[in-house]
């Protein structure tokens, strides 16, 4: 059912109830994949990537049509998405995608007609020997593996034309658990290039977004005068990386953990974010 599902080969149960006039918009971007099977919240692309298999969709709320941007059979319909943004114009959207198990994600750009697809990151010069320097397993060891391979993820656009997203490349794991990779919060241009890291985390920092006003919020793990409970929350900072600041989430216990939180539009102040309990 799974397999049916994510290949598309169930039909569609269109609603009318869709499609409201009240509505701003006339169609939804969504993607399809399998469900994660992680063993925490924080690791979707450390152990959760165990089916593969999906594609970005756009649904016509008018008609009830899906339409799929990578075709039937193609290799992107053979990976896994994970998170996309879509363009201030809307014309394009940016998103991260990992092709196999011993590959990590990295980060595409595509019209939302499915035209011009191209990929702005690429791993490492020195993956192979990241991967050769971390393998433990390989060398007798008894401990877990770090996830060696590095990671491109939760792109998103900011008004002067740079994308912000989450990399691995520090190559640092959690407080808790060293072998699991912690990512942190990057900026790139608009084509890949000039590269650069925004934070210094000891812990995880991810799924950026930006405000009306011009911040970048994102999701921050936070291990500072807390207890087990309420570890992950809201923070923001200016582009340039300075001025960082929680902005919710913090001292709350419930729900302890707070996840790519977004800015709702024409709402100034407010947010709108996944609660794990």
């Amino acid at each position: 059912e799974q397999q049916a599902k994510a290949s598309g080969k169930l039909p569609y149960r269109y609603r009318d109830t869709a499609s409201r006039p009240e509505l701003p918009f006339k169609k939804i971007i969504f993607v399809k994949r399998f469900t994660y099977h992680s063993s925490h919240f924080y690791t979707d692309f450390l152990d959760g990537c165990s089916l593969y298999g999906g594609n970005i969709s756009v649904l016509d709320l008018k008609t009830g049509k899906v339409t799929d941007l990578f075709p039937k059979n193609s290799l992107m319909a053979g990976g896994i998405v994970g998170r996309f943004t879509l363009s201030f114009d809307a014309k394009k959207l940016v998103f991260d995608w990992k092709k196999a198990p011993i590959e990590g994600f990295r980060i595409y750009e595509i019209n939302v007609d499915g035209t011009n697809l191209r990929q702005l990151t690429f791993p490492p010069a020195d993956e192979k020997k990241r991967v050769a320097k971390y393998d433990l397993h390989a060398k007798g060891g008894n401990q877990k593996n770090y996830f060696y391979q590095t990671d491109d993820m939760h792109p998103c656009y900011a008004p002067n034309g740079s994308i912000f997203f989450t990399s691995t490349r520090p190559q640092h794991g959690v407080l808790c658990s060293t072998y699991l990779t912690a990512p942190l919060i990057y900026k790139m241009n608009s084509d890949g290039s000039n590269m650069q890291r925004m934070t210094l985390s000891a812990v995880s920092e991810f799924s950026p977004a930006v405000t009306p006003d011009g911040w970048i919020t994102y999701s921050r793990w936070e291990y500072v005068d807390k207890g087990q409970l309420g570890i992950k929350c809201l923070w923001a900072m200016k582009p340039d990386g300075s001025g960082s600041k929680e902005i919710y989430g913090n001292d709350i216990p419930f729900p302890p953990t707070m996840l790519h939180g977004r800015p709702i539009a024409g709402v100034p102040h407010k947010y709108v974010m996944l609660g794990t309990p």
